[in-house]
């Protein structure tokens, strides 16, 4: 636990430093919904003081989980890109300076299910309107999706 009458702790992630020697790891998979996913791990001494690594992961999913009733188009696929560096700056044996980058981009259809729909309430079959009695639009519609085969 970090800190007294801490109700939660914290979750403390620590990512590998920048060796100066060179060395790397790379990994590949393939799985279900037509999952690819790649990761790699490069580290190496750009200079006697300077040492830099990157780790690049991605992952596509080819396959959704569902399919959108009112589209047709598969919905919950998930695409992933994301990029980590650190650079690491010793100018002496007791200083140290650690710049560190993140990136990441995520595309997900999970909302897909859900068309926005500009209408009359009274078209909709359900609403209000203003105090007027102009029919104010309506956002949000439900459109309902299925399973596909072999999904949980």
């Amino acid at each position: 636990m970090f800190g007294r009458n801490a109700t939660g702790g914290v979750i403390s992630i620590t990512t590998k430093a920048p060796s100066h020697s060179f060395g790397g790891s790379a990994a590949v998979s393939y799985g279900n919904y037509q999952t690819a996913e790649a990761s790699t791990y490069v580290t190496g001494g750009l200079t006697d003081n300077l040492a830099a690594d990157l780790a690049v992961y991605v992952s596509n999913q080819g396959e959704g989980y569902g399919r959108n009733l009112y589209t047709g188009d598969e919905i919950q696929k998930n695409q992933d890109l994301a990029a980590r560096s650190k650079w690491l700056f010793t100018p002496s044996d007791v200083d140290t300076l650690t710049l560190a980058f993140d990136f990441e981009r995520t595309h997900s259809s999970t909302l897909d299910a859900f068309r926005l729909v500009a209408r009359a309430p009274e078209q909709l079959g359900s609403g209000g309107s203003s105090a007027d009695g102009a029919a104010f639009p309506v956002y949000g519609r439900l459109v309902g999706y299925r399973q596909l085969p072999g999904s949980l």
